[in-house]
């Protein structure tokens, strides 16, 4: 097995969310900022520590690299944020004041 099979998939630089449409402003290791946008409006940005999820296993027990199931990088769901996830929004007083999802 080469080392790159055993590297996890990585988290795409833009996709869609949540009717927003993400992109990636920096990365350094596992922290990303990502702008969210709605159409051309930036509304916020995020900031997100990237885990790991583990490759899955097939119905018959072996685990395949170059597959759907492999390990990949995951963007913070829903209730990770706050533990995993910040979001630093434009609108209210202050630019980048943290706001709750």
């Amino acid at each position: 097995m080469s080392p790159a099979a055993t590297l996890p998939r990585r988290l795409p630089d833009t996709f869609r969310r949540h009717r927003f449409n993400y992109k990636l402003v920096e990365r350094s290791g596992r922290v990303a900022i990502y702008e969210q946008r709605a159409g051309n409006h930036l509304v916020a940005y995020e900031v997100a520590l990237i885990r790991v999820q583990k490759a899955l296993p097939f119905p018959h027990g072996s685990s395949e690299t170059r597959n759907p199931h492999q390990m990949r990088e995951r963007y913070p769901s829903d209730e990770d944020w706050g533990c995993y996830g910040w979001t630093c929004s434009l609108y209210g007083s202050k630019v980048g004041s943290p706001v709750t999802r």
